[in-house]
């Protein structure tokens, strides 16, 4: 019997969150556990990498690679010609000065570069983030769900909107959306903060709102939303080129929930079945949910984009990409 392939995670360890659960926890865990018994995950348990673990390596795979220590390890790999993918979800090159985000990547440009030129291979989330990355083998794996993770008919909803996430969407939350959150007020019975919310956000008073402080680890977070019985997730944001590569996992939690996603990308790149506001009877709102669980179904399923990822897989780690 020939042995697995092995796929060492670069990253250091860290928490399931909203980010690494799409791009490196559960697709990995299904490729690893459910589909493909001849592939095998090794997860960088200690933080610590040397030499000699890429003598056991097949393929080594990198999340976001941004630090010097990431640099470090591929140098590692390569002098054992071992083959890298980087995985990319976010325009991390295009981080807009004062965004909350930019101190962090500030004079990371160059650590960024140096992973995209060791790597055989780039997965990206979006085509924009293929555009900007420029390397020559880019493959658009865009974040998907399940079928079975979709609600087999069209939910009933309590009216409630939700907007879930941190200060640092602080930016996405100015421009219009204050006076678009104040007419949605009008429509709804509930708004619902989750993680952030801004104080401007509480001066209204035409719906009951909430701030939900307690944190709900990712593990909860899809039953939690379910648990809501939401009409939407609000989604705004600020047009930039950052957010021009970001990808549409606020309409597929939304959907996933049995809502529509409204948000000011409605229509663009990815966001073709996000809407710009709040569906004005139950009717619509039925017919743009059920477009959206079709669309899902149809291009955002996670076990073709598994096959496809364990094909990339097969094929770089035999030096074929």
């Amino acid at each position: 019997m020939s042995r697995p392939i092995r796929i060492f995670v670069l990253n250091a360890p860290e928490e399931v969150n909203g980010i690494t659960w799409w791009r490196m926890f559960r697709p990995l865990q299904h490729i690893y556990f459910k589909y493909y018994p001849n592939i095998e995950i090794i997860h960088n348990a200690t933080g610590m990498i040397y030499p000699h673990h890429f003598l056991y390596t097949d393929l080594a795979l990198c999340y976001r690679p941004c630090e010097p220590n990431h640099v470090q390890a591929m140098k590692m790999a390569k002098d054992a010609g071992v083959q890298i993918v980087s995985d990319f979800d976010d325009n991390i090159l295009k981080v807009p000065i004062g965004h909350s985000v930019w101190r962090e990547y500030r004079g990371k440009e160059s650590f960024i570069q140096a992973c995209i030129a060791m790597s055989n291979q780039i997965w990206v989330s979006t085509p924009a983030l293929k555009e900007q990355f420029q390397h020559p083998n880019t493959v658009v794996v865009p974040n998907a769900i399940f079928e079975s993770d979709l609600p087999a008919e069209y939910p009933e909803n309590d009216g409630v909107v939700l907007w879930r996430g941190s200060e640092l969407h602080r930016e996405d939350l100015g421009g219009n959306f204050p006076y678009e959150y104040s007419r949605m007020l009008d429509k709804i019975k509930k708004f619902l903060w989750v993680g952030y919310m801004p104080t401007w956000a509480a001066i209204e008073k035409k719906a009951d709102i909430e701030y939900e402080t307690n944190w709900v680890s990712t593990n909860q977070w899809f039953q939690y939303l379910k648990s809501q019985r939401l009409l939407a997730i609000s989604k705004p944001l600020m047009n930039c080129e950052f957010n021009d590569s970001k990808s549409n996992i606020s309409w597929l939690e939304a959907t996933q929930a049995g809502a529509v996603c409204i948000g000011s990308y409605a229509g663009k790149p990815g966001w073709e079945y996000c809407l710009k506001e709040l569906p004005k009877n139950k009717e619509a709102h039925r017919q743009a949910w059920e477009k959206s669980r079709e669309a899902i179904i149809r291009n955002y399923n996670l076990e073709q984009w598994n096959e496809i990822r364990y094909r990339e897989i097969l094929r770089t780690a035999n030096g074929n990409a």
